[in-house]
């Protein structure tokens, strides 16, 4: 009977199993939706309300700090690694009789040391996947190839339809996006290194100086305590594509929590799961958040968007399932990613571009030091302060070598590398910076080569000599008693001093000379038989002047000084001409032309514009004349002038009113006045002769005609009888008026000619009598 319960007992277990793997099968098959979804909200993301709303409805012990701040311990625990990973497997009690659940929760956490340094919130992808219209998703493993994590998994939620970023975003310091002030959870670490858990208002995501910061969905650990139940009613708005927020809460699926522990390690968790079939709730979470030490900690994106990557690999197990095999699980595309990685350094992660960060130090290249490589550094002296460190090493001042710019050039040399050949003579100290010498007492000079002039002595020549009879002394010591090294034409036979005897011939030792030029022509030096030349001079005998390779450009002449430039011209090379409005020698005149005119750089002389004239060309062309130089003629009617400039008849103001009418000349000007009376006075004096003449004319005439008449008469009285002797010629009646009215006719022809000559040559010459009437 046993055997036969016993028998009953195990096939009735053994059909329990069947039919729960058959409905599990069928399960599977009808999930036509391959994709986890756990997603909070239905529509817009966050609720709507405010940061005051969230103040006031918190509880009273909060009073109005909406978060928590925790400042980690400056101390390294160098016992345990910056980064460790443990592998967790939690028994599901509640489910333990449930066959359609797994027994068992699986997952992982994450302690990360020093998070300022380590901890890094990642964009899909890298900088940009959350830019504006321009969203990416990516895998958690491939955007952590990005910033090599040691560790990463999802974090922030994201627009399941357009693939859009959700919530704030700070990553490295850099502001990636401003939710606007939505109201969800969040986490973040300052540039300080205190983490910052729970709301914030929006003025604090712009000027929080984050340096880290990601936005979740709900605050789970409060200072240690569940603080999900206040956090529901602080983010809850609209109804999610899973239920309610609170029913996202309460469902089983994979959960990913981010937070910190009393030391302040941030703390990355991750439980596995699927919705509805296996993982946690969060109320759950919660729990086994507090089991692990976490003191605050948020909730991130969850569902199959959990994921966890360690060295690059996937250690979790997807919920998704695979399009081309749902048998497997796989990663899903997400949003941002929290990730882990080597101890970055600070504040510059390239060590400013001079060493490698190893290790989150970094390793200076040569020459450079600093806790970011910034300072140039030559060695402990650092150039000894005679030189500048450089990226090569120390360049060194004038007059200075050595690694360390710590050893002065050697004696005869000065100049940058000490590469110049000092000139100094006489035992004259040359200054190691410049080549300038200091003489020896007793000489002078640019380079000591004269001795101290006639009356003085000793350093810089600046001692008296105190001889008797107005002798010299010794132009090094001062003693009186001269030698051969003063001029013996000076002094008179002195028995007192020790004058030296004029003798005839002398013979020499002495350097080797110079050739040709024994004092290389004044110029130079004779050292050694080679003569080193003054500045600007040049040649085996210092004869040649040259001013550097352009030798004043041909615009000067190179003197003993350098470039002396021609008028017009400045410069060291005498290259550059003067300025506008300047000439003359070194430019020093001040250009006094007018109305525009040019202004010579040599002599100042002003090139004239069209329609002025004079030295300054202050004056407007003379009447009748215009254009350049004012050399071309006015052709206006009437005798007009024309505009200066232009030779445009249509004159206005800019003409003397006296002249001209506006656009018109007055026909008898005051210009041609005197003219015109003269004119006239000489026609009158030709009309009045005229008439004379013709006056004298007509009485000659009739005096002829009356004679003749007289004789007639007389003759006919006195006639004979030799008719042949007294017979006159007859002479018609009208002979006398004929050749009267002749003569007058004859006389107002020649009147009528006068007259129009005399209209005529008035036309011509102005006068007042006109053939065509002067225009108004």
């Amino acid at each position: 009977m046993e055997a036969d319960v016993h028998v009953h007992t195990s096939l009735l277990c053994y059909l329990i199993l069947l039919l729960s793997a058959v409905l599990a099968n069928i399960d599977s098959n009808t999930d036509t939706d391959l994709l986890d979804l756990l997603v909070p909200y239905q529509n817009l993301h966050g609720p709507r309300h405010s940061h005051r709303y969230v103040r006031d409805c918190q509880p009273y012990k909060y009073k109005n700090v909406t978060h928590e701040t925790f400042k980690p311990t400056s101390a390294i625990n160098s016992s345990k690694p910056l980064i460790s990973v443990r592998q967790f497997v939690k028994s599901d009690d509640k489910h333990r009789y449930d066959f359609d659940r797994a027994h068992y929760i699986y997952g992982h956490y994450a302690v990360i040391q020093d998070p300022l340094r380590t901890f890094s919130v990642v964009e899909p992808g890298g900088p940009g996947g959350c830019m504006d219209d321009h969203w990416v998703r990516m895998t958690t493993k491939d955007s952590a190839r990005t910033k090599n994590c040691v560790v990463a998994a999802n974090a922030g939620f994201f627009n399941t339809t357009n693939g859009a970023c959700l919530g704030n975003i700070i990553s490295d310091g850099r502001l990636v996006q401003n939710s606007g002030g939505v109201q969800n959870a969040h986490f973040g670490i300052k540039k300080d290194g205190s983490l910052f858990i729970g709301y914030l208002p929006e003025y604090e995501v712009l000027h929080g100086d984050f340096q880290q910061l990601v936005g979740g969905v709900l605050w789970l650990l409060r200072d240690g305590e569940s603080y999900l139940t206040e956090s529901i009613a602080a983010e809850c708005q609209d109804t999610e594509e899973t239920g309610t927020l609170k029913t996202f809460a309460e469902v089983q699926s994979a959960r990913t929590a981010l937070g910190h522990d009393k030391e302040g390690n941030v703390v990355i968790v991750q439980a596995e799961g699927r919705t509805h079939h296996r993982g946690m709730n969060l109320y759950d979470f919660v729990e086994f958040l507090k089991s692990l030490g976490l003191v605050n900690a948020i909730n991130l994106d969850g569902g199959g968007s959990a994921t966890f990557i360690v060295n690059g690999s996937l250690s979790s197990y997807p919920s998704d399932k695979c399009p081309d095999n749902p048998t497997f699980g796989c990663e899903r595309k997400v949003s941002t990613i929290v990730c882990a990685h080597e101890p970055e350094c600070q504040p510059s992660h390239n060590c400013s571009g001079h060493g490698n960060c190893v290790g989150g130090i970094c390793i200076c290249d040569e020459y450079w030091m600093g806790p970011s490589c910034d300072l140039l550094m030559c060695g402990v002296h650092n150039c000894s302060r005679q030189g500048v460190c450089t990226e090569s090493g120390c360049d060194c001042h004038k007059g200075w070598l050595g690694e360390q710019c710590n050893e002065p050039c050697t004696e005869h040399r000065y100049g940058y590398q000490c590469s110049e050949q000092c000139r100094c003579q006489n035992n004259a100290t040359c200054s190691p910076v410049d080549g300038s010498c200091v003489c020896k007492p007793g000489y002078t000079g640019l380079l000591c080569t004269e001795k101290c002039p006639y009356g003085f002595f000793g350093e810089s020549c600046k001692s008296l000599c105190y001889c008797e009879d107005s002798c010299s002394c010794n132009h090094i010591t001062g003693e009186c008693n001269i030698t051969a090294d003063v001029d013996a034409d000076l002094f008179q036979d002195n028995p007192t001093f020790g004058c030296e005897r004029k003798v005839s011939t002398i013979v020499c030792a002495h350097e080797p000379e110079c050739q040709p030029s024994h004092n290389c022509s004044g110029h130079g030096n004779c050292v050694g038989g080679i003569c080193i030349c003054d500045e600007y001079w040049m040649g085996p005998s210092c004869d040649l002047l040259m001013c550097g390779v352009h030798n004043c450009s041909r615009q000067g002449v190179c003197t003993e000084s350098g470039c002396d430039c021609h008028k017009g011209w400045l410069g060291e090379q005498c290259n550059e001409p003067c300025t506008e409005h300047r000439y003359g020698y070194q430019c020093s005149e001040q250009c006094r032309c007018q109305n525009n005119a040019t202004c010579s750089p040599v002599d100042g002389s002003c090139v004239c514009k069209p329609g002025y004239t004079g030295l300054l060309c202050t004056e407007k062309c003379p009447y009748g004349f215009f254009g350049e130089s004012c050399k071309s003629l006015c052709y206006c009617e009437d005798s007009c002038s024309c505009n200066h400039i232009t030779g445009e008849c249509n004159i206005t103001a800019d003409v003397d009113a006296d002249l001209f009418q506006v656009g018109t000349c007055l026909a008898e000007s005051r210009i041609r006045r005197e003219h015109l009376v003269k004119d006239q006075s000489e026609q009158m004096s030709q009309l009045l002769l005229t008439v004379v003449i013709l006056s004298i004319l007509a009485a000659t005439s009739i005096t002829i005609n009356i004679s003749q008449v007289c004789f007639y008469a007389i003759c006919k009285k006195t006639k004979t009888n030799n008719n042949k002797y007294h017979k006159l010629r007859r002479i018609p009646k009208d002979y006398y008026m004929d050749s009267e009215d002749g003569d007058d006719e004859e006389e107002m022809d020649e009147e009528e000619e006068l007259d129009e000559s005399i209209t005529e040559t008035s036309f011509l010459t102005g006068g007042s009598k006109f053939k065509h009437a002067p225009k108004s």
